[in-house]
């Protein structure tokens, strides 16, 4: 019932193709009407943890010292301190203050400069205007040279870089701000080219929008090279053209409603959702090519007559095309339990174009076979690989019955030495370490990291319980020595805090002397320095009340691993340092995202357990037994656990590309799995011959198993090709993850099925068994209904017709047979001359059970007299087939002996009768 269901399903548009048609149209005019409202989001937000619980913590520290949405421009010259320079850095500087949404701008423009003037100290800017003299402006670079808040901050060591540091709102909801921005800054810097040899800006909004402008790049190459390696890789593996091409139309049709579903669901265009049309494309194509490839086979049984071979396709495939629908679906939405953001949305939306997919993979591929599908099947479809595919069956075959044992202990011995491996994958979230290491954002960042101090910021927020305690040297001294254990672990690059200005105005007061640079232990003196200063110069690193002390800190690590290494190893010393009085918050933008690189490592474990649960449960269900969904799970696991271990071998860490490529991977890897276990099923119920099932299985399945395997690698290839290093990685991991698969499918899968029988569950519903056979047949005695259902199924039926020979006398044989329906007759005559009828065996009866036991010749021939089915036990083939299933094969054996204990007492009875008596 559940098999003509399927086909019934799969056979639909091409039984009503206008109705199909107007489906199709309708639903992509919908989904085509949602499209306007698809949004672009690069920022940071979606980098981070849903509910980060140090995001509260991180708002209330922006709250009072301001945004670290910070974009530092670098300047370069042979000297910047020339009047004409200055003057430009002067005018460049007021510009930026008109721009939307900055809030703050720091230049050697805007600073303070405190130094020593005799016996008295000056306070004022560094500039009150640029220098109109070289001796002029030559001073005011020994000042800014000789200020330690300036050096590695504003102004480089040999005074040949300067920096002007912009800060913005940091809650920027606008899409389009980013863009505008950097536009704005690059057109101030125009004219800054001229004076200095390098003008760059580096900060999260050029990151932002080098992401955007990288993903329509990624868009418009990706999915058009994507399309022409499907059709040529397809076209070159099946020789088919139609069979080419109708992958491109449930594609495309796919693709317009994912588009549309993500308008709809307000799912925005990311890093990672733009790579999706390559991936329906590639992806897509699998279901599409094994649909093409039985739908050949059926016009060549049924030439001229395309319904028939549809619905020849539709009962060979059906099935399969909706279980691997849904694993490779599950495979992608599995991501979705993350709490990143920009992962579950591209777990969303790649889900949902998988179901899309299968959907118009169902309705277009039959309409168009049913209308444009050839009518004859050609000889030279498959052309010169015909015979390469046929030796690498025969290899096969041998390769799973002769060494069968020695590939899955290889396959053990190969998972744990990868599975050793995957323990030291490494983890990162950081969006520099998205892009390619030659890219230009990469090359500008270790450029800044080298003359100055790298673009990553983050905070050190220490809060006291009462106002005006950072007035007090022992408050401000425990800042200070925080500063001194972050400046001596040699991991940061500048740290800068109020204990910095108090120091220098301490420093000054001695005269300039460097061993003063200190703060001082003087209670009162902290007041007086600070009057020096204005608010604006304090904002970044106190509040007004002096209950709160701020560092900032700079670097330029991009490794999340190594980063939250770093920070949870300076952590307890922080707080060592702060003691009790003092509450500790280390946060930052950079840091959350960073932090996030950890739910990474937790929420993969959690995708593939909970991915590899729901997978064998439902093969388990399909095959009615807990056994067959992890037969189902070894050759997937296989190219899993090689993907982790590659991983580590090649030095890649775990990221937001490489995350998703375990649980998409192992959805997809399973769809030549399903078909494999599926064929070998039904080959296996009409030979019961394990070479002769696994041979029609191999012949009819390697062409779609190696061509869907290698487009899938292929399409996964064109990947490389993005701009973003994650894309890369995930396009180039599970390119080998396939390739792996496919090798497991068709080397362990064999060997696998060899050591066991499988039945489906809508086997078991469809066999129809009367109450003969279900309630008084010797065989099944203390049986279930459901346990006599599986032994017939894994023992094998066998139907025969009327007047057909079951068994010849005198022909060896180790079979034995019990009628399921109709009715044979035992003669002790041979086939040709069958003579005396001696018993007769209906539905519920066992016969031959002589020769299942003892291998010796038929003494009788058994000849069915109407169309009748049997099933069949064959004594090397029944523990092999009940290998799985001990209980049932203990009942049949106990029972086996029991009817032929039966038989032979009657027998001895027999004999005693006809004895004379004595």
């Amino acid at each position: 019932m559940l098999d003509r269901l399927v086909e019934r399903a799969l056979t639909f548009s091409a039984r009503w193709r206008l109705v199909a048609l107007l489906l199709l149209l309708g639903l992509s005019a919908l989904a085509a009407s949602q499209i306007p409202k698809i949004v672009i989001d690069t920022s940071y937000d979606s980098l981070m943890r849903a509910k980060d619980p140090g995001r509260v913590a991180y708002d209330r520290v922006v709250e009072r010292f301001g945004s670290d949405n910070t974009t530092i421009v670098y300047l370069k010259a042979d000297d910047v301190f020339t009047p004409a320079r200055l003057r430009a850095l002067e005018r460049f500087s007021v510009a930026l203050q008109d721009i939307e949404s900055v809030t703050r701008v720091d230049s050697l423009f805007t600073v303070r400069n405190i130094k020593a003037v005799g016996n008295d100290l000056a306070s004022g800017p560094l500039f009150e205007e640029p220098p109109a003299s070289a001796s002029a402006a030559a001073a005011a670079r020994a000042d800014a040279l000789a200020n330690p808040l300036y050096v590695g901050n504003l102004v480089s060591q040999d005074g040949r870089v300067t920096a002007v540091n912009v800060t913005v709102r940091s809650d920027i909801a606008d899409p389009g701000f980013n863009r505008r921005f950097r536009d704005k800054v690059e057109e101030l810097l125009q004219p800054l080219r001229g004076e200095f040899v390098e003008a760059t800006q580096i900060g999260p909004p050029r990151l932002n929008d080098d992401i955007e402008r990288s993903m329509f790049s990624d868009l418009s190459l990706l999915t058009p090279l994507s399309t022409l390696i499907l059709v040529a890789s397809l076209f070159l593996l099946l020789r088919n053209g139609l069979g080419s091409l109708i992958p491109l139309a449930s594609a495309g049709i796919s693709i317009l409603w994912t588009f549309g579903f993500m308008g709809a669901a307000g799912l925005p265009l990311t890093i990672l959702t733009a790579i999706v049309p390559s991936l329906v494309i590639v992806i897509g194509s699998t279901e599409d090519t094994h649909m093409v490839s039985e739908y050949l086979h059926g016009i060549a049984a049924h030439r001229r007559d395309r319904g028939r071979a549809i619905a020849f396709m539709a009962r060979h495939v059906g099935m399969a095309i909706f279980l691997t629908g849904g694993t490779t679906a599950l495979g992608f939405f599995s991501n979705a339990w993350t709490d990143i953001t920009l992962i579950r949305q591209f777990a969303f939306t790649s889900g949902f174009a998988m179901v899309a997919n299968t959907a118009a993979t169902v309705l277009t591929v039959p309409l168009i076979l049913a209308t444009f599908g050839p009518i004859e099947a050609h000889a030279k479809t498959g052309g010169r690989l015909a015979l390469p595919f046929a030796r690498l069956t025969e290899w096969l075959l041998v390769l799973s019955e002769r060494h069968g044992k020695a590939v899955l202990a290889g396959s053990v011995g190969f998972v744990v030495l990868m599975g050793w491996l995957s323990l030291g994958v490494s983890v990162s979230n950081d969006p520099l370490s998205y892009f390619r290491a030659n890219a230009p954002i990469v090359r500008d960042s270790a450029t800044l990291h080298r003359d100055l101090s790298g673009m990553q910021i983050f905070y050190v927020a220490l809060e006291a319980g009462r106002d005006g305690a950072f007035g007090d040297p022992e408050y401000l001294g425990r800042v200070a020595r925080i500063q001194q254990l972050l400046d001596r672990s040699g991991h940061f690059d500048k740290t800068v805090s109020l204990a910095d200005h108090v120091a220098l105005v301490h420093r000054e007061m001695h005269a300039g002397r460097p061993d003063y640079f200190q703060v001082p232990a003087a209670p009162n003196l902290i007041p007086q320095y600070l009057l020096f200063f204005q608010r604006q110069d304090l904002e970044p690193y106190t509040t007004t009340d002096l209950r709160h002390a701020n560092i900032l800190v700079r670097h330029n690590i991009s490794a999340s691993d190594r980063f939250n290494a770093v920070i949870a190893a300076i952590e307890p010393e922080i707080a060592k340092i702060a003691g009790q009085e003092l509450r500790v918050h280390i946060t930052g933008r950079s840091l959350l995202v960073n932090a996030a690189a950890e739910s990474l490592l937790t929420s993969q474990v959690k995708t593939l357990l909970a991915l590899v649960v729901v997978l064998v449960v439902l093969m388990s269900f399909v095959f009615a037994s807990v056994k067959a969904g992890f037969i189902f799970l070894v050759p997937n696991l296989i190219p899993i656990v090689a993907n982790f271990g590659l991983m580590k071998l090649l030095g890649v860490p775990l990221n937001p590309g490489t995350a998703t490529v375990a649980a998409v991977a192992l959805g997809i890897a399973v769809d030549d799995t399903v078909h494999l276990m599926l064929r070998y099923n039904a080959e296996r119920k009409a030979d019961p011959s394990h070479h002769a099932a696994m041979q029609r299985t191999l012949t009819a399945e390697i062409v779609p198993v190696v061509t869907t395997s290698i487009a899938l690698a292929l399409g996964f290839v064109v990947l490389v090709f993005s701009d973003f290093a994650i894309v890369l990685q995930f396009g180039a991991f599970a390119a080998l993850t396939m390739l792996v698969a496919m090798l497991c499918d068709l080397i362990v899968t064999p060997s696998l099925l060899g050591q066991a029988r499988l039945v489906t569950l809508w086997d078991m519903i469809a066999l129809k068994l009367g109450r003969e056979v279900l309630e008084k047949s010797p065989l099944f005695a203390d049986m279930r209904p459901w346990q006599i259902k599986k032994a017939i199924l894994l023992c094998g039926m066998r139907a025969c017709r009327a007047y057909e020979t079951v068994l010849a006398r005198g022909a060896r044989g180790s079979h034995a047979y019990l009628v399921l329906s109709g009715e044979v007759r035992v003669h002790l005559g041979s086939a040709r001359q069958p003579g005396r009828e001696v018993a007769r065996f209906g539905p519920g009866q066992v016969f031959g059970e002589i020769g299942f036991i003892a291998g010796v010749p038929r003494t009788a021939t058994v000849i069915a007299t109407k169309a009748t089915e049997l099933m069949s036990l064959e004594r090397d083939g029944l523990s092999q087939a009940l290998r799985f299933h001990p209980f049932i094969a203990a009942r049949l054996y106990r029972n086996l002996a029991r009817i032929l204990g039966d038989r032979l007492a009657a027998m001895n009875r027999q004999a005693t009768a006809r004895r004379p008596a004595t």
